[in-house]
């Protein structure tokens, strides 16, 4: 069957729908105009379409809305992988650091905060107690 084009004066509200990316404003007229040229209840009609394609939004959002939660997940689980990681480094550097001077200007301990991505103070609180006899990683 072959198409051919037409144009029609609609009023604003009914244009601004048609406009609507998700509507086919094609399918509807064809649809609406078929019902009513074969006698069909157009309001049934209608309402049947706006039914169907309130569904297909819905089932669309649906899938979205799935995708925005797979991808918070995924984002969630780099970071717990990334702190993980920060807190292994941090064990290790400690380790290194178990005889060195509680110095923050300590270049050693410059140079670890600096790798595991802390400040000198803040890994300096790392480490062991040096007044602690147990020679243990209390601090851990």
């Amino acid at each position: 069957m072959s198409k051919e084009r037409r144009t029609v004066t609609l009023e604003k509200e009914v244009d601004d729908y048609l406009a609507q990316p998700h509507v086919n404003a094609s399918g509807l007229v064809n649809d609406l105009v078929t019902r009513h040229m074969n006698g069909d209840d157009t309001d049934g009609a209608i309402r049947e379409f706006r039914i169907h394609q309130l569904e297909e939004e819905a089932k669309e959002y649906n899938q979205r809305a799935e995708r925005k939660q797979k991808e918070a997940e995924r984002l969630k689980r780099a970071e717990q992988e990334r702190q993980e990681e920060k807190e292994s480094d941090i064990e290790k550097a400690v380790k290194m650091l178990k005889d060195a001077p509680r110095d923050p200007e300590n270049p050693a301990v410059k140079s670890q905060a600096r790798q595991v991505g802390v400040t000198p103070e803040e890994l300096i609180e790392k480490l062991p107690d040096d007044t602690d006899d147990t020679g243990g990683l209390n601090s851990l």
